[in-house]
């Protein structure tokens, strides 16, 4: 596949820039000059800034695009039901406002399902996956839970449900230890700025997945992270989605839950370093 290359100058490398797309404004930040493109999407509640461990590491080789999510950060845009094929066209605008030709894709939850989808409907555009603690598909009890946590939301706000969330995101033993609260606290910053409007739109997309008859189908090198202690999305989940996508491999990383980048951001580095090598 041809190297990703970029057809125009990009302002302000390293600031929050913005793209009027159908609805609203897509905020993005692109971090590095030079190397392949990686996008990378955060999940459901979150910001660009999930992003923020993976930074350092990959802007030396690799120019990093992250985006807020519709509704998510300093994006706007939420009009009309959230599905993960608006999210999918999202990828491609910035993608086309930037000049970027192809790209490897970095998802975590949401962000992850986007990556495959993005994969399924425009494989051209994609040199890799990085598939992150997510699911393609909504069954009828992930579908009550979601909607159960947007009642919560809907009457309460975010605090409803900003402690639960964290537990899903970390280990019992990430909220004792001292490193790790400072990043513990910016996811809760993170999950408390976004908009209910903007959590709706989110669980409207996750609720929309329905990829799973069309996995067979992807010949992206897809590589699956999981967490071993990740109870939102289950190890034995993202084996099952490995199963059907010929060109996956799947690593579980031990003592990480849901934010797996984050927890345990030292081995997920070198785990995506290594990735990138093999499909730059």
């Amino acid at each position: 596949m041809e190297r990703a290359r970029v057809t125009r100058p990009i302002a302000e490398p390293g600031a929050l820039q913005r793209l009027d797309v159908v609805g609203g404004e897509l905020a993005y930040r692109v971090d590095g000059t030079v190397g392949p493109w990686i996008i990378a999407a955060h999940s459901l509640a979150s910001s660009h800034r999930m992003w923020d461990a993976q930074v350092a590491a990959l802007t030396g080789s690799y120019r990093l695009l992250r985006f807020d999510l519709r509704g998510h950060g300093a994006s706007s845009g939420v009009e009309g039901e959230g599905r993960v094929d608006r999210c999918v066209a999202d990828v491609i605008a910035l993608m086309d406002h930037l000049g970027i030709d192809a790209a490897h894709f970095l998802g975590l939850s949401l962000g992850g399902a986007i990556g495959i989808a993005l994969a399924i409907r425009h494989p051209r555009r994609v040199q890799s996956v990085v598939a992150c603690c997510c699911r393609v598909d909504a069954p009828s009890a992930y579908v009550d839970a979601w909607r159960d946590r947007l009642a919560l939301v809907e009457r309460g706000g975010m605090a409803a449900v900003v402690e639960p969330t964290l537990a899903r995101w970390f280990t019992p033993a990430a909220f004792e230890a001292p490193a790790m609260s400072d990043a513990i606290e910016a996811a809760r910053e993170q999950l408390l700025t976004t908009p209910v409007a903007g959590y709706r739109y989110g669980v409207q997309a996750l609720l929309s997945l329905n990829e799973a008859a069309c996995l067979a189908a992807i010949r992206t090198p897809t590589l699956l992270i999981a967490g071993d202690a990740d109870t939102a999305v289950p190890a034995s989940v993202m084996a099952a989605m490995q199963a059907r996508i010929a060109s996956s491999r799947l690593v579980v990383l031990e003592d990480a839950a849901h934010l797996c980048n984050v927890e345990q951001a030292a081995r997920f580095d070198a785990l995506l370093l290594e990735w990138l090598k093999e499909y730059s």
